[in-house]
């Protein structure tokens, strides 16, 4: 006997099971399934300024995580959002979905309870090299310093690719090689998308080429869940400035 089991569409999504054996076809009827997501009307509804209802967010970004959502309507989704703008609500589920695509930290195994873990996030400048001087003069006074970095986004530079260009310098490891990192020396600079929110890596990479790195919703998300899913129990952030935006233009 061979048993298949397939979705059949009539009315309303179901699953049906279908037993076939050499002399007879039965029927059964299971259960139904839940309503499918549909993509384009997720779209829909950014396009329209419309607030997307709980639970849609979450759903897009596990089906972009498994790959059953392409770049392209990724690119669509976040180019709305950079148009008619996520609300705190909408903005927390997306952090908390790119979060819940990766593993997150426990240090329980290598690090005492009592040990504070410290990060920190800068707003990014042309040179973009406050992390790379922080993070070891840090470690340097006993601080342990898991830190999630980024790469060039718009005009900024990247810690990680700046760290690339070291011969044989590693920024995509594993959470258990990450963890013996930390522990050994005190700070490790990693970058997302190995264990810990691999959906960022592929968000990250987008926005840098479909002009939607200014969307405050998608920075927001971009930089927590990074760091919620380090296990950072303090941040600092480093916001750049400069007189010269606020010089008129001749």
């Amino acid at each position: 006997m061979i048993e298949i089991i397939f979705h059949f569409c009539k009315k309303k999504l179901q699953l049906v099971l279908f037993r076939i054996s050499f002399n007879c076809i039965i029927v059964h009827l299971v259960a139904p399934l839940p309503a499918m997501f549909s993509v384009t009307d997720f779209l829909e509804t950014k396009r329209l300024g419309k607030t997307h209802p709980p639970g849609a967010i979450t759903s897009f970004i596990q089906s972009f995580h498994r790959n059953e959502v392409a770049d392209y309507q990724m690119s669509a989704w976040m180019m709305a959002v950079c148009i008619n703008k996520n609300s705190p609500a909408e903005t927390a589920e997306l952090t908390k979905a790119m979060i819940g695509s990766g593993l997150i930290a426990d240090y329980s195994d290598v690090l005492p309870s009592s040990v504070t873990k410290v990060d920190k996030h800068s707003t990014g400048g042309v040179g973009d090299k406050t992390s790379i001087i922080l993070a070891p003069l840090l470690a340097s006074l006993d601080v342990f310093v898991p830190m999630m970095s980024g790469r060039g986004l718009g005009h900024t530079g990247g810690t990680l690719d700046k760290l690339e260009s070291i011969t044989n310098f590693k920024t995509m490891l594993e959470m258990e090689e990450f963890k013996g990192i930390l522990q050994k020396v005190k700070c490790a600079m990693v970058a997302a998308g190995k264990s810990m929110a691999p959906v960022d890596k592929r968000m990250y990479a987008l926005r840098d080429v479909t002009s939607t790195v200014p969307s405050l919703s998608l920075i927001t998300g971009s930089i927590m869940c990074k760091k919620l899913g380090e296990g950072a129990s303090v941040m600092g952030a480093s916001l750049l400035t400069s007189l010269a935006l606020n010089k008129p233009r001749t």
